[in-house]
């Protein structure tokens, strides 16, 4: 029987993680022929070059790369209104820490600052924005090797993971619609469709995480709705199931997860927090230690001396990443260990991450810890900003403490409450506006949402 061809291109790391290892297109596999390309700059090469009709590897190089970003930077400060995640990125990037920059290398960022802020205002601007989309944006030249794998393969449908704003996405739509194949796009992280910029070139069709991001894609993106399916994600797909098991626990002390997060924020200092709070009621609450789980790929550079705390580990999923300051893709941390840290902790304190859905899924209170600080970029800021932070607060499991007097009263609240009765059904249903779920698993609603892009019978979820 004739199958039907899907190219799909892997263009991170986090996409075998997240897509390949979940076995998301397994039920794909069963009705049309699969096809993979890969990006050489991902680090398991090696892992996807292994994959059946695996057909090459692309790159790009630098010019193109820059190209793509100052298309993205102009787009955000064009349409910086319509969120303000955009104005919270144009901000950060517009930063400079004064006491750490040499003389020269300040020089050098104050030039390269003024240089970026002159070309998106310029650039963006009304008058001139037409002229740069003409002259600029439409002129920019899709990658030559992914259009040579795309003609070799001559899919009928490309399924793309994506996070929304890179060059290989942009290219696909772009040579898609001059071949006349379909596209597919699967928005991979809970951002994506609300703080990355606005998807100048748009694929025929879109699934993102939930009511949230569908949403953002209608209001910041554009889309039309008939093209947007609520799919979720794979990533938490195991979470649904596991929650339901009593799984062994990797410590043999009852703990409170903490857990920190890309961007930089002063994380020590709630942690200080967390290991006095221990200290000073430790006839209350015996037995008990905090489980920090640095984010695997953070920005910030500072490393806490566990010597000064008493009550205070290192997750040991990441504790050699962490202590030899790695912060590379390369290191993805294997997903099936996270049920069981989050299943049995008694809840969890941090910033604002991905892993609050987490959380989330397990019916575990989140204590968000978004104390304001000197510098711009900080967990209050992001709270402030980031559109799909906006939402929060009407989540009852959720806390945000802004200062520490707060932090501590939920500490005791939380302690007091472990316990209780938790209203499950509504903890999914709130939790079910940020990332949809079913009864069936993400590999069916995949197969489901393609098939009916095969037949263009896409409709309102």
């Amino acid at each position: 029987m004739f199958k039907k061809k899907i190219l799909i291109p892997i263009n991170s790391d986090l996409y075998i993680r997240n897509y390949i290892r979940t076995d998301s297109f397994q039920k794909l596999n069963k009705e049309y022929s699969l096809y993979y390309i890969a990006n050489y700059n991902i680090y398991n090469r090696d892992e996807v070059s292994k994959l059946e009709n695996f057909c090459g590897f692309y790159s790009y190089k630098k010019y193109e790369e820059i190209r793509h970003q100052r298309i993205f930077n102009t787009l955000m400060w064009r349409f910086r209104k319509i969120s303000t995640s955009f104005v919270y990125r144009l901000k950060w990037f517009s930063q400079i820490d004064f006491k750490k920059k040499k003389f020269l290398e300040l020089l050098i960022k104050i030039f390269q600052l003024i240089k970026f802020r002159i070309f998106i205002q310029f650039y963006g601007s009304k008058i001139i924005f037409p002229f740069f989309k003409k002259f600029y944006m439409e002129t920019t030249k899709p990658n030559n090797e992914l259009e040579n794998l795309i003609i070799k393969v001559k899919p009928d449908i490309i399924v793309v993971p994506s996070q929304a704003q890179c060059s290989t996405d942009n290219d696909i739509i772009k040579l898609a619609k001059i071949n006349k194949i379909k596209t597919a796009f699967l928005v991979d992280n809970w951002d994506n469709m609300s703080d990355k910029s606005v998807m100048w070139n748009k694929p025929d069709y879109i699934g993102v995480w939930g009511e949230q991001s569908k949403m953002h894609a209608l209001e910041i993106q554009n889309f039309d709705e008939k093209k947007i399916t609520n799919l979720g994600t794979p990533r938490f797909e195991h979470y649904f199931f596991k929650r339901n098991e009593k799984l062994k626990s990797h410590f043999n002390f009852n703990y409170i997860l903490f857990l920190g997060t890309a961007l930089e924020f002063d994380e020590i200092n709630i942690l200080k927090i967390l290991d006095n709070f221990l200290v000073q009621n430790s006839e209350k609450f015996k037995n008990y230690k905090v489980v920090y789980r640095p984010h695997p790929w953070r920005m910030s550079k500072e490393k806490i001396d566990l010597n000064k705390f008493k009550n205070i580990l290192i997750d040991p999923q990441v504790k050699d990443s962490y202590l030899k300051l790695e912060n590379s893709a390369a290191f993805q941390p294997d997903i099936d260990y996270y049920p069981s840290l989050i299943q049995n902790c008694d809840f969890v304190v941090g910033g604002l991450t991905s892993m609050l859905i987490e959380s989330l899924i397990f019916y575990k209170k989140y204590i968000v810890a978004a104390f304001p600080e000197k510098r711009f970029n900080n967990q209050n800021n992001s709270l402030r900003y980031m559109v799909h932070f906006k939402e929060l607060h009407k989540v009852e499991n959720v806390s945000i403490c802004e200062n520490k007097l707060d932090l501590e009263k939920e500490l005791l609240k939380c302690f007091g409450n472990i316990r209780t009765f938790i209203d499950r059904d509504k903890i999914d249903q709130q939790r079910n506006f940020f990332v949809y779920k079913d009864d069936r698993p993400y590999s069916e609603r995949l197969f489901e949402y393609i098939n009916r892009v095969n037949s263009d019978k896409i409709l309102e979820n």
